[in-house]
């Protein structure tokens, strides 16, 4: 039953029928990853921020902003935000690329 296995590993918040899945708090290789992983996907980051790829990771797309931002502050990353104009440089070339330089 999904409901148990997410309760179990508590990921659930409140009690009865109103329940909600709480953000889960992903370390930050883990996030650079899964931008990675959102980029090959969608083919741009570009279309990263907005992606609906980012619940793959139980965060919304506000969540991977927010976690951007954190990896920029971090130089972790690039992003830089003006109005609607966004532009983002990830370490490496692919999430592939990326996973091999974690294997070094």
């Amino acid at each position: 039953n999904m409901i148990r296995t997410a309760t179990t590993l508590g990921m659930l918040d409140g009690s009865g029928p109103a329940r909600t899945f709480t953000t889960i708090v992903l370390s930050d290789t883990s996030l650079l990853f899964h931008a990675h992983l959102i980029t090959d996907i969608e083919g741009s980051t570009a279309k990263l921020v907005d992606s609906p790829l980012w619940r793959l990771a139980y965060m919304s797309p506000a969540d991977g902003h927010a976690a951007l931002l954190r990896l920029h502050q971090f130089k972790r990353l690039r992003y830089e935000v003006a109005g609607s104009l966004q532009q983002i440089s990830l370490p490496n070339r692919s999430a592939l690329d990326f996973a091999e330089g974690l294997a070094e």
